[in-house]
């Protein structure tokens, strides 16, 4: 029982001491590696990567929102660049108006001009025919009827009388339609300038009010390019803030990969401890049950020898008695010629080397047996005397009286 006890012990201390190395070893294992993935477990890396996922999140939102800003403010500046293109083509319109304008009223200049000159030549011409009509006047006045009368008594036919009458009449007629075409010739010439001048005037202010109307439609260009620049400037920050995110985006999705990356490498260095484990779990197994083998080959080992030792000592304690019973039945036999104590000695020397003699022969291998044998042998021996003693003494005393002589009992006869 001490010797499976003291097995038990061993067995436990080797496998508790097997467990606690291979423990040991994987510990040292994931902590020599610490250092390449910056000292982090497996949950620190797990929410690390779930914090890198939700800001990826929100700044896909932000690009999204970003995105729409974008889209709009594109749309109003298309917006713009399409009114801005309207009112460049009105401006174009405007312009060619300006243009006709400013040749009518060029060529209405002209004609202003040309129509002076020409006032100014029927002028000359009708101050000439005045000249001549006020000289005739004066000439006419001065002579008074006397012409007519001379023109009548100095004729020298009725005929010629009345060729010169109607002659002066066709004069004093030329006269009057000179007079009256002259001044409807001015006040022709004088109604074609005022007429010109006023479609100069009316030209002039229709030329004001285009240039006004362009001068407001370029107001609004350059209102609308004021947006425009203020549209390009939103969609500017728009950009660099969409730029900042997707920087952003890009840095923290470099940062989930390296996680990844430091996950990955942690993984691998539990699967090769948790491999290195089990192979060392596996060899302290093998180790204790090759303990626990040793330990019942010993045990069996033991038992056998105890066995053999227990098998030889009954076997020495059985030749023993037998050997005594024997030597006692010799030394019954021959108490007659021996003392009974010096056959007693014989007899037990005899059987205790001959017990010594078998006990060596059957464990010759196991010292143990051979003194266990010898100290069976002599306390048989001592024990196998001490009753050869007492029974060869027995037998002495029995012979003794066997040796007697029985006695005659008298005989008896019936009558």
């Amino acid at each position: 029982m001490s010797n499976l006890r003291i097995a038990k012990k061993v067995l436990t201390f080797l496998t508790c001491s097997a467990i606690s190395l291979s423990t040991l070893t994987v510990i040292q294992a994931v902590s020599g590696n610490e250092k390449d993935i910056s000292a982090k477990t497996i949950s620190e890396i797990q929410e690390q990567r779930k914090q890198n996922q939700e800001k990826i999140s929100e700044l896909e939102s932000e690009i999204s929102s970003l995105e729409g800003d974008k889209a709009n403010e594109k749309a109003y500046q298309d917006t713009l660049k399409q009114q801005i293109g309207l009112i460049r083509d009105n401006i174009t319109l405007l312009n060619a108006e300006l243009d006709k304008l400013d040749a009518d009223i060029v060529s209405a200049e002209n004609n202003i001009q040309q129509l002076d000159k020409d006032i100014i030549l029927q002028q000359a011409a009708i101050d000439e025919n005045i000249e001549l009509f006020k000289q005739r006047l004066c000439a006419m006045y001065m002579t008074g009827n006397d012409n007519l009368a001379s023109v009548v008594l100095g004729s020298a036919s009725f005929y010629d009388m009345m060729s010169r009458v109607q002659m002066v009449n066709r004069i004093a007629e030329y006269d009057e339609e000179l007079i009256n075409n002259i001044l409807s010739e001015i006040d022709s010439l004088e109604k074609s300038k005022k007429d010109l001048e006023t479609e100069r005037l009316t030209l002039q202010v229709k030329q004001e009010e285009q240039k006004k109307k362009k001068d407001e439609k370029q107001s609004d260009i350059d209102a609308l390019n004021v947006k425009m620049q203020d549209t390009q400037e939103v969609l500017d920050r728009l950009s660099m803030e969409q730029d900042g995110l997707n920087r952003n985006k890009e840095q923290i999705e470099k940062e989930q990969k390296e996680l990844d990356a430091e996950e990955a490498e942690i993984q691998r260095l539990i699967a090769e401890a948790q491999a290195r484990y089990e192979r060392e779990q596996e060899l302290a197994r093998q180790a204790a049950q090759k303990a626990a083998e040793e330990a019942a080959r010993k045990k069996a080992e033991e038992a056998a020898r105890k066995a053999a030792e227990e098998a030889a000592r009954k076997k020495a304690e059985e030749a023993a008695r037998q050997a005594a019973e024997e030597e006692a039945r010799i030394a019954a036999q021959q108490a007659a010629q021996k003392a009974a104590e010096e056959a007693a000695r014989v007899e037990a020397e005899q059987a205790a080397k001959k017990a010594i003699e078998e006990a060596n022969r059957k464990a010759a291998d196991e010292a143990a047996v051979k003194k266990a044998a010898e100290e069976a042998a002599k306390q048989a021996a001592e024990a196998a005397a001490k009753q050869a003693a007492e029974e060869a003494a027995r037998l002495a005393a029995q012979a003794s009286v066997n040796n007697q002589p029985e006695p005659v009992l008298p005989s008896y006869t019936q009558p």
